[in-house]
């Protein structure tokens, strides 16, 4: 009977077979506030997946240059505060980040490029 319950208890920690499992390589903090901010290096050129957690409620996205976010970003992301969110993501592109509502936060965006 212990050996059973042993098993079934170590059978509910182990990651399933399909899950993806990423490492963590480039990290970057972008300060953001009432006017769009973007990180100043463009995304690794192999990277696919990046991480994003940001400490305020904030539209982000990526684009080619890093001009402001309205007219560089096709689909804008909308992203509720501290929580952690893994995307696909375009190398050479940069990240563009804006606090929403715009008058009223300023807080940060860590964006990491994941292998």
């Amino acid at each position: 009977m212990k050996r059973i319950m042993l098993a079934l208890l170590l059978a509910a920690f182990v990651a399933p077979a399909n899950a993806d499992i990423f490492k963590p390589l480039t990290s970057y903090k972008i300060s953001i506030g009432s006017t769009p901010a973007a990180i100043t290096t463009k995304i690794g050129a192999n990277r696919r997946v990046g991480r994003v957690i940001c400490t305020v409620t904030c539209t982000w996205g990526m684009a080619l240059t890093n001009m402001s976010l309205a007219t560089a970003v096709s689909t804008p992301v909308f992203m509720t505060p501290n929580r952690e969110e893994y995307f696909k993501i375009n190398p050479g592109q940069y990240i563009i980040v804006m606090a929403e509502p715009v008058f009223l936060y300023s807080g940060a965006l860590y964006f990491t490029e994941m292998e």
